[in-house]
């Protein structure tokens, strides 16, 4: 098991004045926790806007003035209780409520970082309600060459029948791509059908694929599951309390949810920052890739 990073703060002055040495953890590992000072949710903003002016995201001094409303407030650092789901209800600490997922990879401008503030917890098992992270650019260094090669050649098909819109997909995205900030290669694959979105593979080095490379395929992916699932030496472990910050790099970190608490008792503030320029649109053509 891996240690989150963490780095003790006073205030959110101290915070802010220790923001290079934040930056330089969140590009370098892709998570880092906050402890030692309760940030409220105000506060919790105006740190992200900080980190958007440097990392270039859409949470920034422009898009979060100083003399920002409530509704800019309730738009960038919104209530969650993850879940909402009423299954919570009958989940244990063992099993897993959100199984293992890269976020939102159907997106064009996809989601570059998460910073999650604990503010309530209702429950003393601190085994339950636990997200574990394990990070795409160390897992896709540590693939066959032949695995690498043949990821970043395909292109693959998402079938998401639930959504905003009628009709809401497919997309066509690639198997991998390049980080914004460090340049690594990530691979971009869902691998929990728990996450409702079948993929496939569409193309293979611009063509159809064969049974062979669709094979292929298929059994790459079912070893990245066995390795979410059961590698420890690659997991970060967040054992929530309450005032714990967390950022995260939603680019390249997979994570996944633990149960074990029941609907209510649990609420955090969530901020997604995305680039600074930034659309709603998805990856539902290949002309776009």
């Amino acid at each position: 098991m891996l240690d989150i990073p963490e780095l003790h703060v006073t205030s959110l002055e101290d915070a802010l004045s220790r923001v290079d040495s934040v930056v330089e953890t969140f590009l370098s590992k892709g998570i880092l926790k906050l402890k030692g000072h309760r940030f409220t949710r105000t506060e919790q903003l105006l740190f992200t806007r900080k980190l958007g002016d440097i990392l270039g995201w859409n949470i920034n001094s422009e898009s979060v003035p100083d003399n920002f409303n409530p509704e800019i407030l309730e738009r960038w650092a919104f209530e969650a209780g993850h879940s909402d789901n009423p299954a919570v209800e009958n989940s244990d600490e063992d099993s897993y409520l959100l199984g293992w997922h890269i976020e939102q990879v159907f997106y064009i401008d996809q989601f570059l970082a998460g910073i999650w503030n604990m503010d309530h917890i209702g429950y003393d098992n601190r085994k339950a309600g636990r997200t574990l992270f394990a990070d795409s650019i160390d897992i896709y260094k540590n693939l066959p060459n032949e695995d690498k090669d043949f990821l970043e050649k395909s292109v693959v098909i998402w079938d998401k029948p639930i959504g905003p819109n009628t009709g809401f997909g497919p997309f066509f995205t690639k198997a991998t791509d390049v980080h914004p900030n460090t340049g690594d290669n990530v691979i971009r694959l869902e691998t929990d059908t728990g996450v409702l979105i079948p993929v496939e593979l569409y193309q293979f080095d611009g063509r159809e694929p064969s049974e062979e490379e669709s094979e292929t395929f298929i059994r790459i992916l079912s070893e990245l599951r066995e390795k979410l699932d059961k590698d420890l030496s690659i997991r970060y472990e967040q054992q929530w309390e309450e005032g714990d910050l967390l950022i995260v790099d939603l680019f390249r970190m997979y994570h996944a949810l633990t149960g074990g608490f029941k609907l209510g008792e649990r609420k955090f503030y969530a901020t997604f920052a995305r680039p600074k320029e930034y659309t709603h649109d998805l990856w539902n053509s290949m002309e776009l890739l």
